[in-house]
């Protein structure tokens, strides 16, 4: 909407009239006997309590927070932050906001805001919105119709969402994402406006009270949703001292995130939950002891012991992270930059040079010892040629199922082609009930095996994972070399589906356990012959006698590909980039198919980093049998420039000799038993 269409709305009327104020569920009475009243700065409100004249206790409450000296947040009451962006792009927004602009926020029809329904929208019971209101409030020639707005949520939020435990917006890690952000910076923001009433700072303090009380009690035990908890309950500590609890809030968060740092991560630093992306949250632990050093409050040597803790947590980011300085895409949340990540991480801990090479991209530092490396507890797979942005890498996924953000996708591989990532994880960049993004969560979206159509079903979300065991993972192996990397993986868990091909478990409610069967086992081995031949030997073992059809996936990241004369090899071809090459060594009996961005019969080609699907190509290798059925794939990056070669392969009994088009030859061991591995023949 243009501005001036904002401003005449406003100017119209369409803006309400202001929201009454709701009762909430808490008393005055309670609201005063939860505060330190004996403190001499609050002797104003001790007295108006004392004399039960509620209404003089609230304006001096309320006094008390206009006027309070010292620093309890990052900004201090009434100062602008540091950088709000582009000035007038926030003016707009402000001035949109303010105007109820419906592309902005779904108001109700008398301009109300609409808490409940569709609560994932924008966030809203989360309240990031709250913060960029906070710093539109600076950017505004007339704040103070900031402050009304604000005031009309406020109410609307009290008035709507009373605490009902294990929703989508009491729960808490939304409510700790909201005491952590959100509700500080408005209030720091607008404590000092003529147009905040005495019975909205009331009124907050009541909401923020009931929902840190609510956070202290009800919580999961790791992964990330305890970690925003936690900061939010610990920030809530900390910005409001005068609660009687207040320090209980924030020595039982510290304890807690220390407890977490050592049960709720494995020994080889990864999260529970198994996500590099969700892994990342854990850095709201550090945001406790950025907040008490800017309060001066760093007088705790628990916070200390925090941060020393937490340094083997980012250590993942540099197992991980690929030539481009960014992280594998498994299971929910994107493929953060482990660049950024240990940006942040040098600034805490200097020593750390391999955290300093990997921020800098080279520039600094020094390149860790290792090249490949298996993670043996999360089960994560990196080999590399080399540490430079241009080196191929190939992931391998050989794990178990993660606590939460899990996908089907044992046996996954991605990999990075001369820098550039082209056989990809599809990811799940959107939490919308859809069918590509159930699609993405799925087998059918990763490079693994489909048996006869049906997706691997594994179960999910041990009831607690803080009380498990852990073991280093016992069904891979993996090996290391200047010359090669080798590593196995197997599958023996259940495949199936329920529904028509679109219909995924995640949304079938009681019927999650519908269909499943065992009917084979997939072992996957690969070698990896440096710098770039990558030979993948997937080997089927039916348990039922009966003949199957299995199908092997791969999700490239590309919507320009080439067959080459043998019909089966396919390769991306994107001028003036590196490409891969994929190409079958077992033909007989081999069918190939690929499709892009397709919805009809069934879901192929998507992937799912952002909000919307974007096309990418999947090849479909499908094999028939009633025994042992075995595909046994090429993976060849290609330099920017270079044509696809005719790759041709001699199978004497188990060894494979291929001839790369290039003047190489490779031979290979493959045995038939897919306990024994591959190796390079001399």
């Amino acid at each position: 909407m243009p501005l001036i269409a904002a401003v005449l709305m406003l100017a119209a009327g369409v803006a309400v009239a202001e929201v009454p104020m709701p009762e909430h569920p808490m008393t005055d009475a309670e609201l005063f006997a939860a505060l330190e009243l004996g403190r001499p700065e609050l002797a104003a409100v001790r007295e108006a309590v004392a004399a039960e004249d509620y209404p003089r206790a609230r304006h001096e409450l309320a006094q008390y927070y206009r006027t309070r000296k010292g620093k309890y947040w990052r900004l201090g009451p009434g100062d602008p932050p540091e950088d709000i962006g582009n000035v007038e792009q926030m003016r707009e927004w402000g001035l949109r906001l303010i105007a109820r602009d419906p592309s902005l926020l779904p108001w109700t029809e008398d301009g109300g805001l609409d808490w409940l329904t569709d609560p994932n929208a924008a966030n809203k019971p989360r309240m990031y919105f709250w913060s960029s209101m906070a710093n539109a409030y600076y950017a505004l020639d007339q704040p103070e119709e900031m402050v009304r707005i604000w005031t009309d949520l406020l109410r609307s939020w009290v008035t709507q969402a009373p605490m009902v435990a294990n929703n989508d917006y009491w729960n808490g890690m939304v409510a700790g994402i909201r005491m952590r952000g959100g509700w500080p910076d408005a209030f720091q923001a607008f404590i000092g406006s003529d147009a905040l009433g005495d019975d909205d700072v009331t009124l907050l303090l009541k909401s923020l009270l009931q929902q840190a009380r609510y956070t202290r009690e009800t919580h999961w035990p790791t992964g990330n949703q305890l970690a925003f908890a936690m900061v939010g309950l610990y920030t809530s500590g900390v910005v409001f001292p005068e609660f009687a609890e207040a320090t209980d809030w924030r020595e039982f968060t510290v304890q807690t995130a220390l407890d977490d740092l050592e049960a709720g991560y494995l020994p080889d630093g990864m999260g529970v939950e198994l996500s590099p992306g969700y892994h990342a949250f854990f850095y709201n632990y550090l945001r406790m002891d950025d907040l008490a050093q800017e309060v001066g409050r760093a007088d705790d040597p628990r916070l200390q012991a925090l941060v020393e803790r937490a340094e083997r947590l980012y250590e993942p980011y540099v197992f991980l992270t690929g030539p481009d300085g960014t992280m594998p895409r498994y299971q929910d949340g994107g493929g953060p930059s482990a660049r950024e990540r240990l940006t942040e991480a040098i600034a805490r801990y200097p020593h750390r040079e391999d955290y300093r090479f990997i921020a800098t991209a080279g520039a600094e530092g020094e390149p860790p010892e290792f090249t490949s490396i298996a993670m043996p507890y999360a089960g994560y797979i990196a080999m590399r040629s080399g540490w430079e942005p241009g080196a191929n890498y190939f992931g391998f996924d050989v794990g178990p199922i993660g606590w939460t953000h899990a996908h089907q996708d044992k046996l996954n591989l991605v990999a990075w082609a001369w820098g550039r990532l082209l056989l990809i994880d599809p990811a799940r960049g959107s939490y919308a009930d859809t069918p590509i993004s159930n699609y993405t969560m799925d087998s059918f979206a990763h490079n693994t095996a489909l048996v006869d159509g049906r997706p691997q079903r594994r179960r999910w979300r041990d009831p607690n994972p803080t009380q498990m065991p852990y073991q280093p993972r016992e069904d891979f192996s993996f090996e290391t070399t200047d010359a090669w990397d080798r590593a196995t993986g197997v599958y023996e868990g259940s495949y199936g589906m329920v529904g028509p091909s679109n219909a995924y478990p995640y949304s079938e409610g009681s019927n999650f356990l519908a269909g499943w069967v065992q009917p084979a086992t997939h072992h996957r081995r690969v070698l990896f012959v440096k710098p770039d031949i990558l030979i993948v030997a997937d080997t089927l073992t039916p348990l039922d006698g009966a003949a199957h059809e299995y199908e092997l996936r791969w999700q490239i990241d590309s919507m320009q590909m080439v067959t080459l004369a043998d019909g089966s090899a396919m390769a991306t071809a994107d001028e003036g980039q590196p490409n891969l090459l994929v190409a079958p060594l077992t033909r007989e009996g081999l069918t190939v198919a690929s499709a892009c961005g397709q919805t009809e019969p069934q879901i192929l080609g998507w992937k799912l980093y952002g909000p919307e699907p974007e096309p990418i190509t999947t090849v479909q290798h499908r094999r028939s049998g009633e025994g042992v059925v075995r595909f046994v794939t090429l993976l060849l990056p290609l330099r920017a420039g270079q044509a696809p070669p005719e790759v041709s392969v001699a199978w004497e009994g188990n060894l494979a000799t291929l001839s790369l088009g290039d003047g190489r030859t490779v031979r290979v061991m493959v045995p038939a038993d897919p306990a024994e591995e591959m190796a390079l023949q001399e």
